[in-house]
């Protein structure tokens, strides 16, 4: 039979590999479009911008554009849950 400390892990370990999963969506987000930035350049225009086309593209179009998905998503989950609560 399984315990409430076994429970609890496998939830722990379950949120884990979910939110694995949502960072590497988001990475894979910031990366692919219509001019595909590699990943150094991306930790670079995120990390320490320079001014150049990546560094533009990733915090004027793609991260703004990241942030509104996971808000709206958030609050439709938010939503859904009052509903069925």
């Amino acid at each position: 039979m399984i315990g409430p400390s076994a429970s609890a892990a496998r939830f722990a370990a379950v949120l884990a590999a979910l939110g694995l999963g949502l960072a590497l969506a988001c990475l894979w987000s910031l990366r692919i479009g219509a001019t595909p930035i590699p990943l150094g350049e991306l930790a670079g225009a995120l990390f320490a911008p320079e001014g150049g086309h990546a560094d533009v593209v990733v915090r004027s179009v793609r991260l703004p554009r990241l942030l509104t998905g996971l808000i709206a998503g958030a609050a439709l989950a938010a939503a859904g849950a009052i509903m069925q609560a």
